[in-house]
């Protein structure tokens, strides 16, 4: 169970539906403004709405913190992270499973954009034909051996750098040693 919760929401193995992504979707919303909401009350006194999500400044956002510990708001933004990533890849396979573009998943990053996007690919049909690699993609061919940088194994080369011998330090390197 949790294996298959970990792949839905940090890999890109399988599509979304849309009554996967509304049920996700709002559940990790709501866990996520659980935490955010519990940590502002705990530590700076106030309490966080829904709406302060849609101020997208995060120096108004900041003044709600008033004497919370300095800690506070880092915390906040490194809790947001996976959260972020989820929100992005699930979009991402919903709106390829809806029949759009991958690249409409950076509406994701737009403020108020987002939740209407999202609210729409809550109810997006899937498209007729839903193509998506059901395996991961192959592997770039590994060479056969390993030269140096600047194939410096070659014989030859290291002969003709060591005839060459000091006159690669030049001039003033030479006379800084006499």
């Amino acid at each position: 169970m949790l294996a298959r919760l970990l792949r839905l929401w940090f890999s890109f193995a399988e599509p979304v539906d849309r009554k996967t992504y509304a049920l996700h979707g709002f559940g990790l919303m709501a866990l996520k403004y659980a935490i955010d909401s519990a940590l502002v009350w705990r530590f700076a006194g106030k309490f966080w709405t829904p709406l302060d999500y849609l101020n997208p400044l995060w120096s108004t956002r900041v003044e709600l913190f008033g004497a919370a510990p300095l800690w506070l708001p880092p915390l906040l933004v490194a809790l947001t992270l996976p959260f972020l990533w989820i929100g992005v890849s699930m979009t991402m396979r919903r709106a390829v499973h809806a029949g759009f573009s991958p690249w409409t998943c950076l509406l994701f990053f737009v403020p108020v954009v987002n939740y209407v996007s999202m609210l729409y690919l809550c109810f997006a049909p899937p498209a007729a034909k839903v193509v998506w690699p059901a395996t991961e993609p192959p592997r770039a061919p590994r060479p056969r051996h390993r030269r140096p940088v600047g194939g410096a194994a070659h014989p030859g080369r290291c002969r003709s750098a060591a005839r060459a011998g000091p006159g690669l330090r030049g001039p003033s390197h030479r006379s800084a040693h006499t």
